[in-house]
């Protein structure tokens, strides 16, 4: 398994069964044209690309999807506000009418098979998905790939805001944040699940401060292997204070910068990427 840091909260998780896409806003280093080249080139196997988007803002939900998804083997699956949005424009977009997605809101679970059709019992699926609540739009998803379960959290997090809320507004956000968390470790000892392989969570400069205080939240509630962070620009040392803050709770990755590359299955890195 290969994660592609695209930019902000936009991976891509090249599997062997599937890949994955999340959250696509902008794609400065072009990941995403270089995969559908490769994806192209004759002789490949055509492994199905299912494509996430968490919620509707902007820098998480790009109508470029639309594109990827004329693409032969290529499944959109949308939360449902982000849908509405989305499909919509699609019906002005020239050759994105008539687009389909699977729509998502949070407590969802379901299998998909290599067709992008829900796969029934018996019948092989290429990706598990579960959809959990966010603090603040949208749903978070956990995706079971190759044997590995991955958690994206979209904008799930602990928006610790401290000059712009009273205690017990923060209070209330964080009781809101653990709430969700606890429904995922719920669901994971329920399932028999062993630690996440990945999580990919906020990392907000703009927290100031409180930036690593949902991650870490998570981590120490989550059994987790690794730590991706995201929602955070190029360049920023947030991601080395994680790692230093997180200690042995669970391995961070610090990505170089748009477009490096990260195994969950590499050597037990803790600087991947470069």
């Amino acid at each position: 398994m290969q994660i592609h840091w695209i930019f902000h909260s936009g991976f891509l998780v090249e599997g062997e069964d599937a890949a994955l896409v999340f959250d696509l806003f902008q794609d400065p280093a072009g990941v995403l044209p270089d995969f559908f080249r490769r994806r192209r080139e004759p002789g490949r196997a055509l492994r199905p690309v299912f494509v996430f988007v968490s919620h509707a803002h902007t820098d998480h939900c790009s109508p470029i999807v639309l594109e990827w998804a004329r693409e032969p083997g290529v499944y959109l699956v949308l939360e449902d506000e982000a849908a509405e949005i989305l499909l919509e424009d699609g019906k002005r977009r020239r050759g994105a009418a008539g687009v389909e997605a699977v729509r998502m809101r949070p407590g969802m679970a379901f299998r998909l098979g290599a067709d992008g059709l829900p796969a029934e019992a018996g019948r092989p699926a290429a990706i598990e998905v579960a959809t959990f609540g966010s603090t603040d739009r949208g749903v978070s998803f956990r995706v079971r790939l190759d044997g590995r379960t991955l958690f994206y959290a979209g904008d799930l997090n602990d928006w610790y805001w401290e000059d712009e809320s009273t205690p017990e507004e923060l209070a209330a956000d964080e009781a809101a944040f653990d709430g969700v968390v606890e429904d995922l470790r719920t669901a994971q000892e329920a399932a028999g699940e062993g630690p996440l392989d990945v999580a990919f969570l906020p990392l907000d400069p703009r927290l100031g401060i409180h930036a690593a205080r949902g991650p870490l939240r998570f981590a120490r509630r989550v059994r987790t292997r690794w730590l991706v962070p995201m929602h955070l620009p190029a360049g920023t040392d947030q991601p080395a204070g994680l790692a230093r803050e997180a200690g042995e709770t669970a391995k961070v990755v610090q990505f170089a910068g748009p477009g490096a590359s990260f195994s969950p299955d590499g050597p037990d890195n803790r600087t991947p990427g470069r």
